[in-house]
């Protein structure tokens, strides 16, 4: 039975990895349980993938990155230790697929 489960759980990635379309997913499970291990190992075997460790991450930081980056991959790690400011900034991209930044004195940027 176990080892069903886990057949489709790496089905359902791979299929969300070679997608054309984005995909966003998020892993749970107790500490310890290999979440930033599996990250890491994706970081190794994916071509334009960035990872981040949350905790000491911002939301400008990222945002920095994915400009001057052609990213495809964004791995988060403890996503849920940012500030709620930089989570929304983060969800902001993942709806619209649409990067943008508003500076002050009017520049912008913006990134599909």
């Amino acid at each position: 039975m176990f080892t069903q489960v886990v057949k489709r759980i790496k089905k359902l990635l791979l299929r969300s990895i070679v997608s054309k379309e984005a995909v966003h997913m998020i892993l749970t499970g107790p500490p310890s349980s290999s979440k930033t291990v599996f990250l890491l190992h994706l970081l190794e075997g994916l071509d334009n993938a960035y990872f981040i460790d949350a905790v000491g991450a911002s939301g400008a930081g990222m945002i920095d990155h994915l400009f001057k980056n052609n990213t495809k991959y964004l791995l988060i790690d403890e996503i849920d230790k940012m500030k709620k400011s930089d989570q929304a900034a983060m969800l902001n991209v993942m709806e619209t697929g649409i990067l943008s930044e508003t500076k002050l004195h009017g520049k912008t940027r913006r990134k599909k």
